[in-house]
Order: structure tokens, then C-alpha cells, then sequence
């Protein structure tokens, strides 16, 4: 039996600063889907990457990076590999200096 579950990870967070989600353990799920949405951003260039973890101190991205266009922007993330221990979603506001980020991760669970 497949089961869901959804969770805000950023809620309306400051687009011109880097925000890292809290860490989120991945024991139980084989599959991750980000949604990734943008508001009133000023710059083309802020990115959103799904990043993993073994040990939750060191951090790698995994996947690519999804870059944002200025002003409003909804993206999605799909990640079908095997999942390390840890993720957390990050951004990285490149040169804006204005806007928002929301972001919502869907954990899939196979048992």
C-alpha cells in the first residue's frame, strides 16, 4: 500500500536571503516530490535544490538545481533515487533582493 503525506517547508519565506528547511528524516520513504513556488522576486537567478544527507552535518544536492525567473514562478522537483537518511530543501536567493519563497514537499511512502 502506497502512502502520502505533505508537508510546507518554507511558508512565505524571505526571498533575498539563502533558507535551508529544518532536516527531515527519510527513514520510512522511497520518493520525494518538491513543489517550489516564487513571488515578487526581483532576479532571475534564485535556485531550489533538494539536498541529502548520511550523517546530517554534510550536505550534497542531489538532483539539479532549479533555477526561478524573476516575479512568480511554480516549479516541481521529482526525485525517484534511493533517499540518503536526511534531506532538507534549500534556496539560494542569487541577487535578489526582494519576494518570497513557499515551498511543499510530498513524501512517498511504499509500505
Amino acid at each position: 500500500m502506497t502512502r502520502t503525506a505533505i508537508k510546507t517547508v518554507h511558508s512565505a519565506a524571505d526571498a533575498s536571503t539563502t533558507q535551508n528547511s529544518d532536516t527531515l528524516e527519510m527513514r520510512h520513504y522511497v520518493d520525494v516530490v518538491i513543489h517550489g513556488v516564487t513571488a515578487s522576486t526581483d532576479a532571475a537567478d534564485g535556485t531550489l535544490v533538494l539536498q541529502g544527507s548520511l550523517d546530517n552535518t554534510n550536505w550534497d544536492d542531489l538532483g539539479t538545481p532549479v533555477t526561478f525567473a524573476a516575479g512568480a514562478q511554480s516549479e516541481i522537483i521529482t526525485y525517484n533515487d534511493p533517499l540518503p537518511n536526511y534531506i532538507r530543501i534549500s534556496w539560494s536567493e542569487g541577487s535578489n533582493t526582494a519576494g518570497t519563497i513557499t515551498t511543499y514537499i510530498q513524501f512517498i511512502d511504499n509500505k
